[in-house]
């Protein structure tokens, strides 16, 4: 899923996937210690039945627009999403379970970087 150049275009996606399972794919890099580590995971999301009306009134915000195919599922967004299948901080742009694993094969563990 990439990022729509327009609401127009947007709008037709979503209606054309409105209650349909669609999937999006996150990739993400850890970098440490001058090594790279890119790995990637997916997840699946079933979009729910929503009216014109309540598309474009989530369309018309421009932070959901940036977003990879319009779909903030941490905010409005998930008020249109019926069921998330897989890592659900995969639906947000970034897995937390992945970057755990990421983070152990440096020997390094995610309560390292929590504020204490």
């Amino acid at each position: 899923m990439g990022k729509f150049s327009n609401r127009e275009s947007a709008a037709s996606w979503w209606w054309a996937h409105r209650g349909l399972k669609i999937m999006a794919v996150t990739g993400q890099c850890v970098a440490y210690g001058g090594r790279y580590l890119e790995s990637s995971v997916s997840v699946a999301m079933v979009l729910g039945e929503f009216t014109r009306t309540e598309l474009g009134q989530y369309l018309a915000d421009d932070s959901v627009m940036a977003a990879a195919a319009a779909l903030m599922v941490q905010q409005k967004g998930c008020f249109f999403v019926d069921h998330v299948e897989g890592d659900p901080t995969a639906a947000i742009g970034l897995s937390v379970s992945l970057l755990r694993k990421q983070l152990s094969l440096f020997g390094l563990g995610l309560l390292n970087f929590c504020a204490r």
